[in-house]
């Protein structure tokens, strides 16, 4: 067995795949970094700029300008940047705005056309389900070069990394012909070669290691190295690769990704994370929940938190294991989850009745199949697929991407219910710094969603326009019910019922929301204060006896713990009233 293991990045994948457009294919891919080349420099090639991506993907492949801009701005958020980078993008973002045109920033932006259309390439991936794939192709069976078993169900939309394996391997030939220099149609050219640009560029999407003991590296690092060059035909004259000799060399060192949920699940370390002290009886479902991570697996820059059929539970912590981690939930119910520390990826799916927040997200969440969960978060991006009752309470420099698997027919319940940010805690302006999240009231897009079809033969978006907040009676509701804004009235501060005993070290502490609460919401919460100020008043001011105080009270309290039960609030009380 070969020593090297190599693997698909996992963000890239898993958060970055959200559509197929049946236009990105080999040959309009072909044509679209031809067209780039021909402008060069000048925002074309090697670095592809917003502006000549908009007219390729609008005036040439007719895509939406939404959907366009979602395939850009989400490859560019996905690839590695500073802090400092990001600051100076919210300074452009802001500046744009104050000058009028508040997409202007945008222009500045640009990527590598290489990866780009390798990204474009792989959003074919989102078919994998299907028999036939979008390039029409018949859908091929397990590969037989490769040896990977499939532990996760095969309708998972996230942590399938078998899926994508079987997608890259099927197609890496044809992948790597889209980016080659060679021209396909040269019947002669027998032994076509790859470029070390063409591999650097599939080192976006490729990393693994010589061995367990060695830290990850980039394909290219690997693949240059000499024990690798006899394997992966390497010619030293041209300094390329021959096409058959790498694809061979590289299906054969792929592996199953180790550090995703099944591989942690499987030999992470296990957290003792959960509140509660109650006993489940001895349940299936306890006996396979788990929280785990993969400090063992001496993958630090790829550390991935688990939490795996969660049922019922209060989960509160600020950890040095979350910090800039990528921190995947599955499967969980009727929980709370309070992880208070700047993390890297969020990735949600098939969690029912929850309720997460987090600190700052430097990348992206990505919510699949969930019903009724509350997220709370200040975030680079935000993916929903195939959900209902999602309720988003976050801050974003970027649109909100809601993807409906609906066939281009409009669902008839709003999947995702958008709202302001509404809560804070002590350490939460040391870690928007460090993550480089910065947003202005002007620049926040929580209320301006990108609305996706999953054959992206629809999309639509408020373009810019503030939506209307959903009343109840019809009003506010935009995008065919995909989704609505939260109605001031049923907008609520929320309060993180407990207080970090052991903060770390920060710039400034933090003692209110950051970020100017939209003034509709803003009044809802005044009036709402001023209610429980009137209903104390009134009460001081009455006349009742000292019996009738305590009688009045004993049914206060009464309604409200009828109240918490009922909501289901009752064990998480009685969890975080016992927390040491």
């Amino acid at each position: 067995m070969a020593s090297v293991q190599l693997w698909l990045k996992p963000e890239i994948f898993f958060h970055g795949v959200v559509c197929a457009h049946q236009k990105l294919n080999f040959s309009y891919l072909k044509k679209v970094l031809a067209y780039a080349k021909t402008k060069g420099s000048d925002g074309g090639y090697p670095y592809l700029n917003w502006t000549i991506w908009k007219h390729m993907a609008v005036n040439k492949m007719l895509l939406s300008e939404d959907l366009a801009w979602t395939y850009f701005n989400l490859f560019y958020t996905l690839t590695e940047k500073d802090r400092s980078h990001w600051l100076q993008l919210s300074e452009n973002q802001q500046k744009s705005y104050e000058e009028g045109n508040a997409k202007s920033y945008r222009d500045n932006m640009k990527i590598n056309t290489l990866q780009f259309v390798m990204f474009l390439y792989i959003q074919q991936a989102n078919k994998i389900t299907l028999r036939k794939s979008m390039l029409g192709e018949d859908w091929p069976g397990t590969n037989p070069r490769l040896n990977i078993k499939a532990k996760v169900e095969s309708n998972s939309k996230l942590s399938n990394d078998s899926k994508y394996l079987e997608f890259v391997v099927t197609h890496l030939s044809q992948l790597l012909e889209i980016i080659s220099e060679s021209n396909s149609q040269n019947d002669e050219d027998k032994h076509p070669l790859i470029s070390m640009e063409a591999i650097r560029a599939l080192s976006c999407f490729v990393v693994g290691r010589m061995n367990e003991l060695e830290s990850v590296q980039k394909l290219y690092e690997i693949a240059k190295k000499e024990t690798c060059r006899s394997k992966n035909g390497f010619d030293k004259t041209s300094k390329s690769f021959a096409k058959a000799h790498f694809i061979s060399w590289l299906t054969d060192c792929l592996v199953h990704n180790p550090c995703d949920l099944q591989a942690c699940l499987a030999n992470g370390n296990k957290l003792k994370w959960s509140l509660s002290e109650a006993k489940k009886n001895g349940s299936s479902s306890s006996k396979k929940s788990k929280i785990c991570y993969n400090p063992n697996l001496g993958l630090s820059s790829h550390k991935t938190v688990v939490f795996f059929q969660v049922n019922d539970e209060t989960v509160a912590q600020q950890s040095n294991i979350l910090w800039k981690s990528h921190a995947m939930f599955q499967k969980c119910q009727k929980s709370f989850f309070y992880l208070l520390s700047p993390l890297k990826f969020v990735s949600i799916e098939k969690c029912t009745d929850c309720t997460l927040v987090f600190g700052p997200v430097s990348t992206s969440i990505k919510v699949v199949d969930c019903r009724n969960v509350v997220i709370i978060a200040p975030c680079r991006s935000c993916v929903v697929y195939g959900c209902s009752e999602v309720t988003l309470h976050i801050s974003t420099p970027n649109q909100p991407i809601i993807i409906q698997d609906t066939g281009g027919q409009p669902s008839h319940v709003p999947s995702v219910t958008l709202a302001p940010y509404n809560t804070f805690y002590s350490n939460l302006g040391t870690h928007l710094v460090e993550v480089g999240l910065s947003v202005s009231p002007e620049t926040n897009q929580w209320n301006n969603p990108a609305i996706i079809d999953t054959d992206s033969k629809h999309s639509r978006s408020s373009n810019g326009k503030t939506m209307k907040p959903h009343r109840g009676d019809g009003d506010g509701v935009d995008f065919k019910n995909a989704c609505i804004l939260m109605s001031p009235e049923d907008f609520y501060l929320f309060t993180i019922p407990f207080k970090n005993s052991n903060p770390s070290k920060g710039l400034f502490e933090t003692s209110e929301i950051p970020w100017k609460l939209p003034l509709e919401y803003n009044d809802a919460v005044k009036n709402k204060k001023q209610a429980i100020e009137k209903w104390k008043q009134a009460f001081r001011d009455s006349k009742l006896t000292r019996e009738q105080r305590t009688v009045f009270q004993e049914m206060i309290e009464k309604r409200f713990d009828q109240w918490v039960s009922d909501t289901g609030n009752k064990k998480q009380l009685s969890v975080l009233g016992s927390k040491p």
